[in-house]
């Protein structure tokens, strides 16, 4: 198999073009990952200030919005960034599998509304779909996600204007805040 794989790169590597795309893919990887890896460290800004200066993490938001469309990877990095600190800081809490405090501040979030809301319930769902969780917490999961109808993954929303993905990202962070207030709450324990 690995034979035949050899033959057919070569064989393509021989015609006119035949190797660009793996070529544009190497040469694009380290755009994104560095576009990526800029969305991230404005995002972790805003959220180390949004308690006690908004205005300032809005400037860390603002500027992450202002990052190019990544072409490689087809998303606009300040969404992806988001939806990924989100699906980690839930992440985080589902490997700890203390108990199911997680469960429990993420469903009270979901309940209230909110521009991001449908975030919160796609990362919910894939926890339930994507991890070993416990039969009982993903029928808690679905029954938590049903009202709120499934929408296009952040990865899909190209075409939202500037302010909309301020809202949505200023959501999402929201929603970070909120996770991690009511844990503590729930459980005396983390960092507010």
């Amino acid at each position: 198999m690995v034979d035949q794989l050899e033959a057919y790169l070569r064989a393509q590597s021989s015609r006119a073009f035949g190797d660009v795309a793996s070529v544009s893919g190497r040469t694009l990887q380290p755009i994104s990952i560095g576009l990526m890896t800029a969305a991230d460290n404005l995002l972790a800004k805003a959220l180390r200030e949004w308690r006690s200066d908004r205005a300032r993490a809005m400037r860390y938001v603002d500027r992450a919005i202002k990052l190019p469309f990544d072409d490689h990877e087809q998303h606009v990095p300040v969404l992806a960034a988001a939806g990924m600190i989100l699906y980690e800081q839930l992440v985080d809490e589902v490997e700890a599998g203390d108990d199911e405090a997680w469960l429990h501040a993420a469903v009270a979030i979901l309940e209230k509304d909110g521009p991001a809301r449908f975030v919160l319930a796609e990362q919910l769902r894939v926890i339930s779909e994507d991890w070993e969780i416990p039969a009982h917490q993903k029928r808690i999961i679905q029954k938590a996600v049903a009202p709120i109808p499934p929408r296009p993954p952040l990865r899909d929303l190209w075409d939202l204007t500037p302010e909309e993905t301020r809202e949505l990202v200023a959501g999402i962070l929201e929603i970070c805040i909120a996770f991690e207030d009511t844990l503590w709450e729930l459980t005396g324990d983390g960092e507010v």
